[in-house]
């Protein structure tokens, strides 16, 4: 059996000024706690935070939406030395912006324990726990628009982790969205709402961004620029 992993940030607290929560699944198991048996981020190519890294492209996206040059290039000597999680974190707060990721702690299937695709983590394993959604909201009063990094992180979230805001099943909400979703053609399968309605007390619209990974297959860096400016930044 893998050892059992612990969301190494979903513990940070969400300032209370944030209107739009990024959502993703899990980091790569390097990053995840404790540390050790996980190794952690690599020193000077990865930030110990979410998102870190050095491949995934969110940083990257960001930081074009935002149309200035914020980040030293991972593994220069530069990043070596700057605080690069500072300035991810300056991002966010600027722009009212925060993290999450649906899984709290999880282990990796058998013979994917080196493995960061969603596709070799335990959902169904004995000890994997979700995000509340309903702590979220409480840390988050004005948070009123969620932006997944994938079509998986929302189908867990539709299916799990919003159970614990006491709620009925969302499977049929992620069901019907889903399929209005995949009739969409070209950016609008990005640009246009995946679902709005109310959960957990608040009305909330929600979307899907184009992934960050690197072996995700999705549009060009400008074209993914141009639709994390308008979702995630609310920006034409």
């Amino acid at each position: 059996m893998s050892s059992l992993e612990h969301h190494p940030y979903n513990s940070i607290a969400i300032p209370p000024e944030t209107r739009t929560l990024i959502v993703g699944t899990a980091p790569p198991p390097r990053f995840s706690l404790p540390r050790p048996p996980h190794e952690g981020p690599k020193p000077g190519c990865d930030a110990d935070f979410y998102y870190g890294s050095a491949s995934n492209m969110m940083w990257v996206y960001l930081e074009n939406a935002e149309g200035r040059k914020i980040f030293a290039e991972p593994g220069s000597p530069e990043a070596s030395v700057e605080d690069t999680v500072k300035l991810m974190e300056e991002l966010l707060t600027r722009h009212n912006l925060w993290m999450r990721d649906v899984l709290q702690s999880y282990r990796r299937k058998p013979g994917h324990e080196g493995d960061s695709s969603d596709s070799g983590i335990d959902i169904v394993g004995v000890d994997t726990t979700f995000m509340d959604f309903a702590e979220v909201l409480a840390a988050g009063p004005h948070i009123d628009r969620v932006v997944f990094t994938s079509v998986n992180s929302a189908k867990l979230f539709f299916t799990k982790a919003v159970t614990a805001v006491g709620q009925h099943s969302f499977e049929h909400v992620f069901a019907t969205a889903n399929a209005l979703r995949k009739a969409r053609k070209g950016i609008d399968t990005f640009t246009e709402p995946f679902y709005q309605g109310n959960v957990g007390g608040r009305t909330i619209t929600f979307y899907i961004a184009p992934s960050p990974s690197p072996a995700a297959p999705v549009p060009d860096v400008e074209t993914c620029t141009k639709i994390y400016r308008r979702i995630v930044l609310g920006q034409a």
